[in-house]
């Protein structure tokens, strides 16, 4: 996956505009008409994520509705990614922002070793995938500052394809692995499917007895549960779920984990619940912990919650 947030793009979209009109006489005809499709498409990019304040919210798109929607479809990223590569146009940038800012006595507000255009190279080879095999997250804002675009790679067998062709032998090993078939399907092609697989398993730490799997389709007001990439960051969902783990904290002894998709998602769960109240009534039944982004941090919090739990406030 890659991310292309507002402040790389727009950055971007001025290094490669500065340098156009500095050295626009001496390019020759085919090297300008790349730079100018690149500058082309870099504004479209901003235009999509610089929305008005009627269109703010955050859509999933396929790859070729993205470039519709863009008016780049026309544009042929490969070439011009053999153009940027051919022409070390990065390094350039970063040479020539380098030299202006020295010239014009200011100081750069970017990284000094990488140019933004870098990150505008990853998103364009991000998006040479097929359409099916990754989706376009488009988050826009008012300002280009809180606003990115997101590749989400939905068929990783792309990449591993050259790890299991060039290697003797590769170990995969997680927790989560089941069912292993549909695991080894989604990380095989045409090309890799024959390989040897052999598996090793080891018993649940959880007794299937001590399991109960259930699935909610709708909540304590029995109002539907949907939990699509559109419907999920409604407020009236999110709180749906509020009431959900508070009713089952009500109901279950000792200690409650909440696993959530995503820290971006819990962020968005855990103001949502904030500011409907439901934050409150949790920490009137149980301790609330939430996991933090730094592992080295992980164990810590682990220690209160086990102390909670001893505590009778799990």
């Amino acid at each position: 996956s890659v991310t292309l947030a507002g402040p790389v793009l727009l950055a971007a979209h001025s290094d490669v505009l500065q340098y156009c009109q500095k050295y626009k006489k001496r390019l020759k005809a085919k090297n300008l008409m790349y730079i100018k499709q690149l500058l082309s498409t870099l504004k479209r990019w901003l235009l999509l994520i610089t929305a008005s304040e009627a269109s703010k919210q955050e859509t999933l798109k396929p790859v070729n509705e993205f470039l519709f929607a863009t008016e780049t479809a026309h544009v042929n990223f490969f070439k011009l990614l053999r153009y940027c590569e051919r022409s070390q146009l990065s390094r350039k940038l970063l040479g020539f922002m380098e030299k202006r800012n020295q010239d014009q006595g200011t100081v750069g507000t970017g990284s000094k070793h990488v140019s933004p255009l870098r990150q505008v190279e990853a998103f364009l080879q991000a998006l040479t995938n097929a359409s099916s095999d990754g989706r376009v997250v488009v988050s826009p804002a008012a300002a280009p500052a809180k606003a990115h675009l997101k590749f989400v790679l939905l068929n990783p067998a792309v990449y591993f394809e050259e790890i299991l062709q060039q290697a003797r032998c590769v170990v995969v090993a997680g927790g989560t692995m089941s069912p292993v078939a549909d695991f080894v399907d989604q990380l095989t092609t045409d090309q890799t499917c024959n390989i040897d697989v052999h598996f090793f398993t080891c018993d649940h730490i959880v007794g299937g007895s001590q399991l109960l799997p259930l699935a909610l389709t709708t909540g304590p007001s029995n109002k539907p549960i949907k939990l699509t990439f559109e419907e999920r960051k409604k407020a009236s969902v999110i709180g749906e779920l509020g009431s959900i783990l508070l009713t089952a904290c009500q109901n279950t002894p000792d200690g409650v984990v909440a696993f959530l998709p995503s820290y971006d998602y819990e962020e968005k769960v855990f103001q949502t619940w904030t500011t409907q109240g439901w934050l409150a009534k949790l920490k009137g039944v149980k301790d609330v912990y939430r996991e933090p982004r730094a592992a080295s941090d992980t164990e810590q919090v682990l220690g209160r919650y086990a102390d909670s739990i001893a505590q009778g406030r799990g």
